[in-house]
C-alpha cells in the first residue's frame, strides 16, 4: 500500500509538472521563472539543464575546479586576466590630481564647492562639481593606500563592468568562448578612455542597466527595474555619465511599449512599470547638490566647445592609429553581424545601437559606453540565429567569479609591481612637473601661466594657484579659446601675456610659449630647468 502509494504521487508530481510546463508554453510569461526539478521555465523558453544541480556538500576544492577546467572556461580566465592586466597601470591621468584636491577640499571643509577654488585666473566662478562623491571616495582611498590603492580600486570596477557585459553576452546565448574573444576585443576597443577616472563608475553602472534591462526584457518580469532609482539617484553624483543610464532606460522603455503593442497576450505590468521606473529615475537624479543644473550638466559637453576643441578625448577617433583599430573592427563587425544577421534583435536594442555608434564615431570618450551597451548584441547576434536557446550553463555565475578570481591570480605577480609606490613615483616624474613644483613651493610666485595638462597637478600639490587645468566646461569657451592662443603663440601673445598679467611662466622646453621666451625673452628669465620642466619668470 505504501509502495503504490509512492508510485502513485510520483506519477502525480510528473503531471502537474508536465501541465504547468504546457501551461506556461500556452498563457505566456508567469509572474516568476518556474522551476521544477533540473527543467528550468524563462521568459525565452524551456530549457531543461543536461547538468544536474551540485549537492549540498560535494563542492570540489579550487584546484579540482581548475583541473576541469573546459577551453572554453580557460579562455574566459585568459580574457578576463587580460582585461586585469591592461587596467592595472600607474595613474596618469592628469585630471586625477584635481579630483583629489577636490576630495581633500570636500573632506576639509564639509561641502560640495559651488564656485571655484583652485585658479587665480576665474576666482569664485560657478563650478558645478558633479563628481563630487567620486571625488570624496578618492580622496579617502588615496589618503588609506595612496595611488597603488587607487589604481586596484579602478581596476577592480572595470573589471566589474566586463564581467556584466559578459553577463549579458551569456544570458543572450553567448557561447562561452566567442564571450570570452568579445570581452578581449571590447577591452581594447575602450582602453583609450580607461584609468583612474570617475567615469569608470559610469561604465560599470551602464553595464548593469544593461543587464538588468535585458533581464527584464527576457524574462518579462517588471519587479527588477525598480532597482534603477536608488542606482540612478547615487549615480547623478558620481559622475556625469548617469545619463546614458537614462537614455539606455528610456530606449528600453520605448522599444519594450512598441513590442508589447504589438504582442499577444501583452504584458502591461512591465510597460506600466517601465515608464514608471523611467520617470522615477529621472527625478532621482535631480537629488544632487546643484539640483536642476546640475541635471542638465552633461548636456552641456553637446555641439561645439573647448571641450570638443582642445581635449583629445573628446576627438572622434583616427581608425588609422593602433589605438582604435579595435574599435574600428568592433563597429564593421557589429555593423556586419547585425545588419545581415538572421537573428531577431529587438526595437530597444536597435535604439541603442544606433545613437551609441554614432556618439562612438564622433567622441573618444564614448567608446566605453558603446562596448557596456553594443558589445553584447554585436555577440550575441555574431553567435548564429538560434544563439537565444542557447542552453544557458548552470554555472554561469559561478563560472565569471571563478575566472575572474583566476585572472587575479595570474596577473598579481607582475600587475602589483607596475602600480607600486616607487612605479607610481618614477610615472609621475615622467609625465609631471614633480621637482619643478617642489622648486616653486620653496620659491613661490603668484599669477602662473602653466601647461594644461599640468594644472591638475599644481593643483594637487602647489602652493600657487593655477592659471588653468582640465576643466574646461568650468573655465569657458571663451577663457580657454583666449588662454591656449597664448600658450601657442598665436598673433597678439605677447600683448595677452602681459594684459592677462601672466608673471610665471612653467611648461615644457617643447613648448612653444617656453621656446618663444626662450629664443626672445624681452624681461623674461628662465629660473629653473630640469631638462624636463622649464619655470620662467618675468623681471
Amino acid at each position: 500500500m505504501s509502495a503504490g502509494g509512492s508510485r502513485c504521487d510520483a506519477v502525480n508530481d510528473e503531471h502537474r509538472r508536465i501541465v504547468a510546463v504546457h501551461h506556461y508554453a500556452s498563457v505566456g510569461r508567469p509572474e516568476r521563472p518556474l522551476k521544477f526539478g533540473r527543467t528550468r521555465v524563462e521568459g525565452i523558453g524551456v530549457q531543461t539543464s543536461s547538468i544536474a544541480a551540485p549537492v549540498a556538500g560535494t563542492r570540489s576544492g579550487l584546484l579540482s575546479r581548475i583541473r576541469r577546467l573546459t577551453l572554453a572556461e580557460a579562455a574566459t580566465t585568459v580574457a578576463f586576466a587580460i582585461v586585469v592586466r591592461l587596467m592595472l597601470q600607474p595613474a596618469k591621468d592628469p585630471d586625477l590630481f584635481w579630483h583629489l584636491a577636490t576630495g581633500r577640499w570636500i573632506t576639509k571643509h564639509h561641502r560640495v564647492p559651488k564656485a571655484d577654488p583652485f585658479s587665480w585666473t576665474t576666482p569664485g566662478r560657478r563650478w558645478i562639481a558633479h563628481e563630487w562623491l567620486t571625488e570624496t571616495l578618492f580622496w579617502g582611498l588615496h589618503r588609506i593606500g595612496g595611488f597603488p590603492l587607487l589604481s586596484i580600486a579602478a581596476t577592480l570596477i572595470v573589471v566589474t563592468a566586463m564581467a556584466l557585459t559578459w553577463r549579458t553576452m551569456r544570458r543572450l546565448g553567448t557561447p562561452l568562448a566567442v564571450a570570452a574573444a568579445f570581452v578581449v576585443l571590447g577591452a581594447f576597443a575602450a582602453l583609450p578612455t580607461w584609468g583612474i577616472r570617475p567615469q569608470m563608475l559610469s561604465f560599470a553602472l551602464l553595464a548593469f542597466v544593461v543587464a538588468l534591462t535585458t533581464d527584464a526584457w527576457q524574462t518579462g518580469h517588471a519587479r527588477m527595474l525598480w532597482t534603477l532609482p536608488p542606482t540612478l539617484l547615487v549615480w547623478a553624483n558620481l559622475h556625469g555619465g548617469y545619463i546614458f543610464g537614462i537614455a539606455v532606460l528610456g530606449a528600453f522603455t520605448v522599444g519594450t511599449t512598441i513590442e508589447q503593442y504589438r504582442a499577444k497576450p501583452r504584458n502591461t505590468e512591465l510597460i506600466r512599470t517601465a515608464w514608471l521606473v523611467t520617470v522615477a529615475s529621472i527625478a532621482a537624479t535631480l537629488l544632487n547638490p546643484n539640483g536642476v543644473a546640475g541635471f542638465t550638466y552633461p548636456f552641456t559637453y553637446l555641439g561645439a566647445n573647448a571641450s570638443t576643441r582642445y581635449v583629445a578625448e573628446w576627438k572622434a577617433p583616427q581608425f588609422s592609429k593602433p589605438d582604435f583599430w579595435a574599435l574600428g573592427l568592433l563597429l564593421v563587425v557589429g555593423v556586419i553581424v547585425l545588419v545581415r544577421g538572421r537573428r531577431r534583435v529587438p526595437i530597444h536594442a536597435w535604439i541603442q545601437i544606433v545613437a551609441l555608434s554614432a556618439l562612438a564615431l564622433q567622441s573618444i570618450r564614448n567608446s566605453s559606453p558603446f562596448v557596456a551597451v553594443v558589445l553584447p548584441w554585436i555577440a550575441a547576434t555574431a553567435s548564429g540565429p538560434n544563439a537565444r536557446k542557447a542552453k544557458a550553463a548552470p554555472n554561469g555565475a559561478s563560472t565569471v567569479h571563478m575566472c575572474v578570481a583566476l585572472a587575479g591570480l595570474a596577473t598579481a605577480l607582475t600587475g602589483t609591481s607596475a602600480v607600486s609606490a616607487a612605479n607610481q613615483q618614477r610615472s609621475h616624474q615622467a609625465n609631471f612637473p614633480v621637482a619643478a613644483v617642489e622648486w616653486m613651493n620653496a620659491n613661490p610666485h603668484d599669477h602662473v601661466m602653466n601647461r594644461y595638462e599640468w594644472g591638475g597637478y599644481a593643483i594637487l600639490h602647489a602652493s600657487t594657484k593655477v592659471g588653468v587645468d582640465g576643466r574646461p566646461d568650468m573655465y569657458g569657451d571663451r577663457f580657454i579659446d583666449r588662454y591656449l592662443s597664448t600658450w601657442m603663440t598665436t598673433t597678439g601673445w605677447r600683448d595677452r601675456l602681459r594684459t592677462d598679467d601672466f608673471r610665471r611662466v612653467i611648461g615644457m622646453p617643447t613648448d612653444p610659449i617656453v621656446r618663444a621666451l626662450t629664443a626672445t625673452p624681452n624681461g623674461w628669465r628662465i629660473v629653473y630647468n630640469d631638462g624636463h620642466a622649464v619655470v620662467i619668470d618675468r623681471q
